[in-house]
């Protein structure tokens, strides 16, 4: 099994903090932890990766990446199973 992903679709910039590192990336992070949670029956990667995607483009909609000229950012990561 092969799995290929970005946090971001060309042309798009990817974003983070210092805190939390890039926003792709935490996301992806919290879904393998809450992945083998009691009240998820069969995890996949395929779900895993897509909530993450889902949270990612959210939390890109409500971060600035430039404050100055009052930009969100537009993130969209991509991915790949084989």
């Amino acid at each position: 099994m092969s799995l290929l992903m970005t946090a971001a679709q060309k042309g798009e910039l990817s974003a983070g903090n210092a805190a939390d590192g890039g926003i792709f990336t935490f996301n992806f992070r919290e879904s393998l932890e809450k992945s083998p949670g009691s009240f998820t029956k069969k995890p996949t990667w395929n779900t895993l990766v897509a909530a993450a995607k889902a949270q990612t483009i959210n939390k890109a909609r409500h971060t600035w990446c430039d404050k100055e000229k009052k930009q969100v950012c537009v993130q969209n990561p991509v991915f790949k199973i084989d």
